[in-house]
């Protein structure tokens, strides 16, 4: 059978009893969801969407178009869950594609997630912190402007193959939600779980409060210690949380 390069089961378990999609933030890839199993327990099986152009993908080219990702994206999905015991975690950039994807799984197949967890991700303005296109910065404006987020490794930064690699797939994934905003007045028939840090200096109240508006559900906030990426600080802190969550509907 011909590997899944998109969706990627790091630990398969034999009969879960749900399953839990994980969409990355922007520069980043599925390996950030590798040690998950290990504190989700043999009830959740994970599984981590792979954009093109990164870590086992790496040599195939970076994907421009968002809606040929998010149609892939479901194409996958669709194939993986059987019935709806399953839900979405997307992380920033991971969040809106997570959305996406329970928005249109939800009114185009009837395929409707238990729980969309979104984590320190906006629908309107997500690259607000840039103030003009990405291809308008040269590489040191980009960084300086994106620096609010953090999670960059400087150390491996002071390595040029590396500095090259990463720079080109953070401006592409940055592109990917360049011109995207939330306009349409569907609203998803999931509960949303909006997950961020208390010291995330690129979300605002306001824009945390909004996700009320895209559910006919529940919204229920959750802060952690930390910043934009507090859950790689607090790892099982965080998949607890989920667990706990998923498994309270069983």
């Amino acid at each position: 059978m011909k590997e899944n390069v998109l969706l990627k089961v790091r630990k398969p378990l034999d009969n879960p009893c749900h399953k839990l999609i994980c969409l990355h933030h922007a520069g980043g890839g599925a390996s950030s969801f590798y040690t998950w199993p290990q504190y989700l327990g043999d009830e959740i099986e994970v599984a981590a969407i792979q954009f093109p152009g990164r870590e086992e993908r790496i040599r195939e080219e970076l994907c421009n178009c968002r809606e040929t990702l998010i149609e892939e994206i479901i194409i996958q999905i669709r194939k993986y869950v059987k019935g709806n015991d399953f839900s979405i975690f997307g992380h920033s950039m991971g969040g809106v594609f997570g959305y996406e994807v329970a928005k249109r799984l939800d009114y185009e197949y009837r395929l409707t997630p238990k729980q969309c967890f979104i984590s320190a991700s906006k629908l309107w303005n997500m690259n607000d912190i840039l103030k003009k296109k990405v291809d308008a910065y040269n590489d040191e404006e980009f960084l300086a402007a994106i620096s609010a987020y953090g999670g960059i490794d400087e150390e491996l930064f002071m390595i040029e193959e590396f500095r090259k690699a990463f720079l080109e797939i953070l401006r592409a994934d940055f592109k990917l939600l360049e011109d995207y905003a939330q306009t349409d007045t569907l609203k998803i028939n999931t509960p949303i779980f909006f997950m961020y840090g208390k010291g995330d200096k690129t979300l605002h109240g306001h824009q945390i409060e909004r996700w009320k508006q895209v559910t006919s559900c529940d919204c229920i906030f959750k802060a952690f210690e930390g910043g934009h990426f507090y859950l790689n600080e607090h790892r099982k802190e965080v998949c607890q949380y989920l667990r706990k969550k998923i498994l309270d509907n069983y």
